[in-house]
């Protein structure tokens, strides 16, 4: 093994406890080469969530949104249309919803929209926003309570009308991992769905709280990935199960660096990854969903969002300050992976 390899396989390893889901490659030029590509082409969003007290408590504003992914040299945001109160996508004229296209398109930056439930009437809603901005790529998770079987099929009867409603309007979903649902699970939603104008969002925690590893989940919905969430978790065992709490990346207890390093390399000749949004939420709290020795057919309990509590200790124009340094830290942080990946790219290509 060269020093190389063996530097890299290091570096990956970190929080897997060898739990790899996809092997790490023989890490050739041919490799290195692709990673370097990917790498300077990754497209990094903010996310409207890493904002969350900003937009709930403070005045925050999509504009304020984009003017962050600006300064921070990002590429684009990643907006719930219900985020701001009054202020959100959803109460938006259609000429103040034209003034942020412009604003953005002036800025060189794109932008994706967030639902949270395949429901018809959000649907049409975000469409109307999507069509309006000129978005191409709207986020949906599965919002259903009862036996998994039946979850999974009403998803799919619910994305097989969002599929018509994509191919009619020049539009992509995907379609997240959010807590309750397994890896397998979404895959065979995808696949019943088979329309290629629908594919999956893979989030760096959520897989926790559905008892299962990030690495083996990403390697089952690697074929359908279109969409990353990037964020610190920190795993907390309840009963037979885990849920998680927001941190930090660098304090998270996940494999970051592999999860990055093994959606890099997705696709052939192209990227499968259309934005990595960076949803940095840190005290954000969720429960376990899936359990160790499960029934077959488990009973999905009908769940209340999750919540970030906010800090008391502190005044609050201090959190909001301090929750936009989260941001601007996040971004750095991952920065530096890429700039790691990258460096030991460069030295395997002068080595080799």
């Amino acid at each position: 093994m060269s020093s190389i390899q063996k530097y890299l396989e290091e570096s990956l390893k970190k929080n897997t406890n060898n739990i790899l889901g996809i092997p790490i490659p023989n890490f050739g030029n041919d490799i290195a080469v692709k990673l370097i590509d990917r790498i300077d082409k990754i497209r990094l969003y903010a996310h409207c969530y890493a904002f969350q007290y900003n937009f709930e408590y403070g005045s925050f504003d999509i504009t304020d949104l984009i003017r962050f992914a600006y300064q921070e040299g990002l590429q684009g945001v990643s907006v719930h249309i219900g985020s701001g109160g009054k202020r959100a996508l959803r109460y938006k004229t259609r000429s103040e919803l034209k003034e942020i296209k412009l604003y953005a398109e002036k800025l060189g930056l794109g932008i994706n929209l967030d639902i949270s439930s395949t429901d018809k009437n959000e649907i049409d809603e975000a469409v109307r926003i999507a069509l309006t901005l000129g978005v191409q790529n709207i986020r949906v998770y599965i919002r259903y309570s009862g036996r998994v079987s039946k979850i999974i099929e009403r998803g799919i009867e619910d994305l097989k009308e969002i599929g018509k409603i994509a191919i009619e309007k020049d539009l992509f979903f995907t379609l997240e991992q959010h807590e309750d649902l397994k890896s397998h699970e979404l895959v065979r939603i995808i696949e019943a769905v088979n329309n290629d104008r629908i594919g999956l969002l893979f989030d760096f925690g959520n897989m926790i709280n559905a008892y299962e590893e990030p690495l083996p989940a990403l390697e089952t919905m690697a074929p359908y990935i279109r969409q990353v969430h990037l964020k610190g978790v920190r795993r907390i065992k309840i009963g037979k199960g885990f849920g998680h709490i927001g941190v930090a990346e660098e304090e998270g207890d996940l494999p970051q660096m592999k999860m990055l390093f093994d959606l890099l390399l997705l696709g052939e000749r192209n990227s499968s990854i259309g934005a990595y949004s960076l949803e940095q939420v840190i005290n954000y709290s969720s429960p376990a969903f899936r359990f160790e020795g499960e029934e077959y057919d488990p009973l999905i309990a009908e769940r209340d969002p999750s919540t970030t509590p906010l800090d008391s200790g502190i005044p609050l124009k201090d959190s909001l300050l301090k929750e936009i340094k989260n941001s601007s830290d996040q971004v750095h942080f991952i920065g530096k992976l890429l700039e790691k990946l990258r460096t030991i790219a460069e030295v395997q290509l002068k080595c080799h």
